[in-house]
């Protein structure tokens, strides 16, 4: 399994030493000989430090944060050093988090207006909707534009992957890509070329599906799904799906499954998209998640039960009960109980 290290021991960073760089160049009229080493040292603690620390935690809504807090920062940088673009892939990913919270949210209170035949309150909601969605595709296309900056173009061949490092950005670069033009159709702006979806399936070609828990192959037969004529001879989208489903299961890392369910949403498969639902919710008893990749895992757990939440939002009104996750308000009430007292308290 990919890993990356991290070592504090050799960076030496120091939020003081930097400050007195920065004063010192200040005063001595060498500000921008300084602010270059300034940022050598904060790229350098970045990448090797936090990124690698970041990936531990289990809180998507603290990564989303941090990247709404840190992105203006860590891209000022890139007045000095190119180094910026392959952290923005990070922090712009990390950022799109927050919005696409914000439009799920919003997705759920026009569910619940439907029901309530409140127009009104869904029009509102349906407004909303659009704007955290296209706020979403922003972010991620700029991930992708970062991506482009530091790699190259995608699509037009592999670039040198040097490290585990090089390959986790890369992935989830090509990850911004998709997801940029999935968000740019649910805000209906049109905004985001579409031509990105065929150079991420080119990309994808240039990882390690297996040692990338599935993600590689989910991505392309994602792609063969949603875009017509594009399935290579002899291919079986559906097979790849489920055998990449397979090995984010054993490995820990469940993003996957993101697609796979994604692929199910975009033919209106609700039956495969309930599976899903339910195997993601098994796997996670079954394994517990990679403690190198935490974040991605739970990222992961949270597009899984957004999904649920707006199925059991638009069947009953309130979003999945607590406990609830792999189950539906239709099963057997031995399996699933729709009323819990202590929803009430």
């Amino acid at each position: 399994m990919p890993h990356i290290s991290s070592r504090p021991e050799t960076i030496r960073f120091s939020l003081t030493k930097i400050s007195l760089l920065l004063l010192l160049g200040l005063l001595g009229g060498c500000s921008s000989m300084v602010f270059n080493v300034a940022t050598e040292y904060t790229q350098t603690y970045a990448e090797d430090v936090a990124m690698p620390y970041v990936m531990t935690i289990s809180d998507p809504a603290m990564g989303c944060a941090m990247g709404d807090a840190m992105t203006p920062a860590l891209m000022s940088m890139g007045t000095f050093n190119r180094g910026a673009s392959k952290l923005g892939v990070m922090s712009y990913m990390s950022s799109a988090l927050c919005a696409e919270s914000q439009a799920r949210e919003q997705e759920l209170r026009y569910q619940r207006a439907l029901l309530r035949d409140d127009r009104i309150e869904a029009q509102d909601a349906r407004i909303m909707v659009k704007r955290a969605w296209a706020v979403a595709a922003d972010r991620q296309y700029q991930a992708w534009h970062h991506l482009s900056q530091y790699y190259g173009e995608p699509g037009a061949g592999c670039p040198g992957l040097e490290s585990s490092q090089d390959e986790l950005v890369w992935l989830l670069g090509l990850i911004g890509g998709l997801q940029a033009v999935n968000s740019d159709i649910r805000s209906t702006e049109g905004r985001i070329p579409r031509s990105i979806a065929a150079r991420v399936e080119r990309s994808a070609q240039c990882l390690d599906s297996q040692a990338w828990w599935g993600v590689p192959k989910a991505i392309r037969a994602t792609l063969w799904v949603m875009i017509p004529g594009v399935v290579p001879e002899g291919e079986d989208p559906w097979r790849r799906l489920q055998e990449a489903s397979d090995v984010g299961a054993d490995s820990g890392v469940r993003l996957a499954n993101i697609f796979h369910a994604m692929a199910a949403v975009s033919v209106g498969d609700e039956a495969l998209v309930r599976q899903l639902i339910r195997d993601h919710a098994q796997a996670e008893k079954r394994r517990l998640p990679d403690p190198d990749y935490q974040l991605l895992d739970a990222m992961a757990h949270e597009q899984m039960l957004g999904i649920s939440d707006a199925l059991w939002t638009a069947a009953t009104g309130k979003r999945t009960p607590t406990g609830a996750f792999g189950r539906f308000w239709d099963d057997k009430q031995d399996t699933v109980e729709t009323i819990d007292i202590n929803d009430l308290l």
